[in-house]
């Protein structure tokens, strides 16, 4: 570390040390490569979830180590704990995870803790998904017909369009442009 000539770069490195560490021993002890940590949700995105739980946290703030204070001795003290095995994740019992989790629908239902919120049409058929525009096999589509619908367009927006035909035509013409042999002198 001595390449790092500041304190606050010492910090980011340290910091970046430590989500490494962390995200190495949370796909470790899963067995999951796709395993992220989530220090926001983490009641429920990592105990629930995984039924494991990360102990020896030695900082004063359960946080993002990207949120951390850029004192570096609490982050060096971490990051040591880390590489000793002090602070490491751990296997939570069934009676354990069961304890947790309603204890998390407990401060959910008294409004502790907040979830994620539902999305306003969560249940309803969303026009236009799977397709962007442009795409769609010289076919309109939902999409294309709306915005014909749409009225009057700005000269940029016909600009725009034009391109956009002009793509479908070319993605649905089957011929080449160019013959797929060339006949040269040199082959005679």
């Amino acid at each position: 570390m001595t390449f790092l000539r500041t304190s606050k770069a010492r910090a980011d490195h340290l910091k970046s040390e430590i989500r490494n560490h962390i995200q190495m021993l949370l796909v470790e002890i899963t067995g999951n490569q796709k395993a992220v940590m989530n220090y926001k949700n983490y009641e429920k995105d990592i105990v629930c979830r995984y039924s494991i739980e990360l102990i020896g946290w030695t900082h004063e703030k359960w946080a993002n180590p990207s949120d951390l204070s850029t004192s570096l001795p609490p982050l060096q003290k971490l990051l040591d704990a880390l590489k000793s095995g002090e602070c490491r994740f751990i296997r939570l019992s069934a009676a354990a995870l069961l304890e947790r989790k309603k204890e998390y629908a407990r401060k959910l239902d008294a409004g502790e803790i907040t979830s994620r919120k539902k999305r306003k049409d969560a249940g309803k058929k969303r026009d236009c998904t799977g397709k962007k525009k442009g795409q769609g096999g010289g076919e309109a589509d939902e999409c294309d017909e709306e915005e014909e619908e749409e009225g009057e367009k700005g000269d940029e927006d016909k600009d725009e369009d034009y391109q956009h035909s002009k793509r479908r035509h070319i993605a649905t013409h089957s011929e080449p442009k160019s013959s797929e042999f060339v006949n040269s002198d040199d082959d005679a």
